[in-house]
């Protein structure tokens, strides 16, 4: 057994203040793993271009950052892409390919074996094993790293509570899907599983998006093979219009061929007197697919999975093999052969094989297999009124899996259909989240959940949103206040009413409720933000909640960094800052303590002595914390050929400060970047990259942080200053009280002008006061005039560059 440690922080929309906690366990002692030794060296393969039906009409994404499906808003409707390797597309001529073959990367990167003991994981079925797009990125973004989101552009003023949502309304493959967030446990935490979006529980088809948000979540497909999933996305307009895309389908290849590639065969030595379909044991978790038509002959095989593609490979003396992982549960394989003509030689009968199959042959013919699809139910994206107010009835109660948990339960009056959060607030300013973005998807009357680290919200107002979904015509949402300073281990009660317009109890929208509405400012969604400029602090932009990049932009053959500023605490639309301009908060809110339980030297490096405080921004995006990142994604790498690197030039404050990356399943976390000594003060980025990590800081105060890009060809003594600045880092109250003290006469010079939108990935930093590409629109190549919007850039059939190309 090897203990798997998964250092990540929870992405998407379980964020609450145990990432921080969890993040920091690089050794799970209550969840093991079994992870599968699979041997991939030597697995080369080849690929020659076929002319394979749809899969030449599909751009492929792979070993890249994924935003998939990624919403935007153009023309006053929705419209649904995909984001990769510096450009987007329509997500109808998209497909994501996971495979242990693409980046040679190890099974931690794309197999999941869930362990007895990892409650949390309930719903994937203990010793069950799992096809998995991970939610750490592998060397190069291998075998993909995919999540979905939002472009900051979206008017959520314009929208009902400000609330927009994707929905999953229909899987179609051979497996279940399942995305989830995840933190495992040890002997004194539980783990969490924050879930998303499945194919076989209807209660998670909708998960609710903010402007600028995107996810890092894990992907899982209980078989290989070929699985389309349809999304939409809605909002609900003031005026009471319902806003929503049409139906858009990601399609995803899990294993077997790349397509619009065809495999080469790992054998051709044929042995059979007759046609023989075979399935047998492999190396390590792999299984060997062959047939052998007994008779030299060349051709294809196309192999499927309980009647879905799974692979097509080269026919060589009538033989064609590869190795696949198979799933956990027992598929149905069989394969058809045809010639070089298309003309089919011959089908096989099915044979039924799962992971820990000894295999089994079969000289059988027999007709194709029709599809059968893993049980899925619809999603009901229709919309419907209330009849009547819903009653909402809260109770905050001690948890059962430990002390320091919360068991949120709520009785509604009839059937409610949308989201539910629990966040705590300090001088109406968000602190955290126990509870985020659960949403009620099938109208349960009563939900029971579970928040955790209790204690982080002590001495805080805490309050229960809820936000009905799209769908519904007639009801706004509201905020239920529990408690102005919560005790932990206390039980709180409280009670709101959420109006129906038109409904059998005649109330109007706007009515007040004495029971409970109402609640503190700043949580999202939220209520429209006032016309009111928000102040400058030292005469600085403060971004102390939302998307950053510290971001490097090539324009007339000049390198320079901008901060790229998705918060929209400023202005509603991306934009690229001068560094000067803008200071980074780091509230309160991200002190962890560290524990004995993190004694450990990947650490040392990283936090404070054990029972002392740092300050952490975590690597994945939680309400309330700034989430920054570098990005390089921008630039034509045709222009830098030996990449750039992202250096460490100067740094002063109180303490430390360490850019580090957490452990892929099982590791220790690496320093990207540090201020102490014998730290490394340079990042090499090879290719076009967008990546976060983690942020550490071990005193309050306030740092300076001189940052500057470089190209790798130039000396390690070359003076950046043209792609350099000095990032300001307000560290709890104490940073924030420093700030303000600076002379706020010289914010520093905008680069380029305040207010200019940033560009999309893919297109050129725009000239002042030149405006940027309408969002959703395919980045141009450089010096290649935009392609109209739905038209896939490059041409349609073929993959999409790789890094760096």
């Amino acid at each position: 057994m090897i203990r798997l440690m998964i250092v990540v922080f929870i992405a998407g929309f379980a964020r609450h203040r145990t990432n921080l906690e969890r993040a920091c366990m690089l050794l799970s002692k209550r969840m093991r793993s079994t992870l599968a030794t699979l041997l991939v060296a030597g697995l080369g393969f080849s690929g020659v271009s076929i002319a394979g039906a749809e899969d030449t009409q599909l751009v492929v994404a792979k070993s890249a950052h994924v935003d998939s499906p990624k919403v935007f808003f153009t023309d006053g409707r929705f419209d649904l892409r995909s984001e990769f390797s510096r450009n987007t597309y329509p997500v109808d001529q998209t497909i994501n390919y996971l495979s242990h073959r693409t980046g040679r990367v190890g099974p931690s990167h794309y197999l999941l074996e869930v362990g007895p003991t990892a409650r949390e994981l309930d719903f994937l079925g203990a010793n069950t094993s799992w096809y998995m797009g991970p939610a750490v990125a592998g060397p190069r973004n291998a075998p993909i790293w995919a999540g979905f989101g939002a472009d900051t552009d979206i008017p959520v003023e314009q929208f009902r509570d400000a609330v927009f949502t994707l929905d999953l309304v229909k899987v179609d493959g051979p497996g279940r899907v399942e995305m989830f967030s995840w933190a495992p446990g040890d002997d004194e935490t539980p783990g969490h599983a924050g879930r998303m979006f499945s194919s076989s529980d209807p209660r998670y088809r909708s998960s609710i998006l903010s402007p600028g948000m995107h996810t890092h979540n894990y992907t899982v497909f209980g078989k290989p093979g070929r699985y389309e999933l349809t999304y939409r996305a809605t909002a609900r307009a003031k005026t009471g219009e319902l806003l929503s895309s049409k139906d858009h389908t990601l399609r995803w290849q899990v294993g077997g061929n790349e397509p619009n590639m065809v495999l080469e065969t790992s054998s051709s030595a044929s042995k059979a007197e007759q046609p023989t379909f075979s399935i047998k044991p492999s190396t390590g978790a792999l299984h060997e697919l062959s047939v052998d038509l007994g008779r030299d002959v060349k051709g294809r095989a196309k192999f499927t999975v309980d009647g879905y593609h799974l692979a097509e490979v080269e026919l060589v003396g009538g033989v064609a093999a590869f190795t696949e992982v198979l799933s956990a549960e027992v598929g149905n394989y069989q394969v058809t052969v045809v010639d070089e003509s298309e003309d089919t030689l011959w089908t096989s009968a099915t044979l039924a094989a799962d992971g820990k199959s000894p295999g089994g042959t079969t000289t059988e013919a027999g007709e194709p297999s029709p599809k059968t699809p893993a049980a899925s139910p619809a999603f009901a994206g229709t919309e419907r009124s209330i009849p009547g107010d819903i009653t909402a009835q809260v109770t905050v109660a001690p948890g059962e899996q430990n002390l320091d948990s919360k068991r949120i339960t709520i009785e509604f009056s009839r059937a409610f259909h949308g989201s539910v959060d629990l966040a705590s607030y300090e001088g109406g300013q968000r602190k955290s989240v126990a509870l985020r973005h659960t949403v009620n998807a099938t109208g349960e009357k009563t939900l029971s959940l579970i928040g955790y680290l209790d204690s982080w919200m002590e001495g805080s107002a805490v309050v229960l949103h809820l936000r009905p979904h799209p769908l519904v015509k007639n009801m706004a949402g509201i905020d239920i206040d529990l408690t102005d300073s919560y005790t932990p281990g206390e039980t709180y009660t409280a009670q709101g009413t959420l109006v129906a317009e038109g409904g059998a109890t005649g109330d109007k929208p706007g009515d007040e409720d004495d029971s409970g509405s109402g609640g503190a400012p700043g949580d999202e969604p939220a209520p429209p933000p006032s016309d009111q400029p928000r102040a400058l602090v030292g005469g600085r932009k403060l971004l102390d909640d939302g998307h950053v990049d510290i971001a490097a932009r090539l324009a007339d053959g000049e390198l320079r960094m901008v901060v790229k500023d998705d918060t929209r605490l400023y202005d509603k639309v991306s934009v690229d800052r001068a560094v000067e301009e803008v200071a980074l908060g780091v509230p309160d809110a991200a002190k962890l303590m560290r524990r004995s339980a993190l004694e450990r030297p990947a650490w040392d490096a990283i936090l404070a002595p054990v029972g002392e405080p740092t300050w952490v921004l975590p690597f994945s995006q939680q309400p309330g914390l700034v989430w920054p990142g570098y990005s390089t994604d921008s630039i034509d790498y045709a222009a830098v050929p030996g990449g750039l690197t992202l250096r460490l030039l100067d740094v002063s404050g109180p303490g430390r400060v360490v850019l580090f990356q957490e452990g892929i399943l099982g590791g220790d976390p690496t320093v990207k970047l540090g201020s102490a000594e014998g730290q490394p003060r340079e990042i090499l980025i090879p290719d076009p990259t967008h990546a976060h990590v983690g942020w550490a800081f071990t005193k309050p105060g306030l740092y300076r942080l001189r940052l500057g890009y470089a190209k790798v060809s130039a000396p390690q003594t070359a003076a950046v200053d043209a792609a350099s600045g000095e990032l300001l880092v307000a560290v709890g109250p104490e940073g924030r009280a420093e700030l303000e003290q600076l002379d706020s006469s010289k914010p520093g010079e905008p680069a380029p002008k305040p207010g200019e939108p940033a560009p999309k990935p893919g297109e050129p930093a725009p000239k002042p006061g030149e405006p940027a590409p309408k969002p959703g629109e395919p980045a141009p190549k450089p010096g290649e005039p935009a392609p109209k919007p739905g038209e896939p850039a490059p041409k349609p059939g073929e993959p999409a560059p790789k890094p760096g190309e």
